[in-house]
């Protein structure tokens, strides 16, 4: 019991500390902020990238090959959906063939 209530505590305070800046602030988000702010994601997506494939791109290549694919894929299409589908599956493919 003692869990569920460290749990469902821990999920509350995250919520409260997530939307009291959402529902007090009381002016508009000014331009620039907004364009700073439009940058975060694929920041934050590219350093998630970068940090697994530095892991062991020695050891594993085709990381880095599944990298390369959806990164074409990312220029090419500008869609996130047909990104993920090229690396997952580019991934997926070399794998098989090394280690089959």
């Amino acid at each position: 019991m003692e869990k569920y209530l460290i749990f469902f505590g821990m999920g509350f305070i995250t919520y409260v500390a997530r939307s009291v800046p959402i529902f007090t602030m009381t002016e508009k988000i000014s331009e620039s902020v907004k364009k700073l702010l439009y940058f975060v994601p694929p920041a934050v997506f590219a350093s998630l990238v970068a940090s697994t494939i530095n892991q062991d791109v020695d050891h594993r290549p085709e990381r880095l090959i599944a990298l390369v694919a959806a990164s074409v894929a990312a220029i090419k299409t500008r869609n996130i959906l047909v990104t993920v589908i090229t690396g997952m599956s580019t991934f997926l493919l070399l794998s098989l063939k090394i280690y089959i």
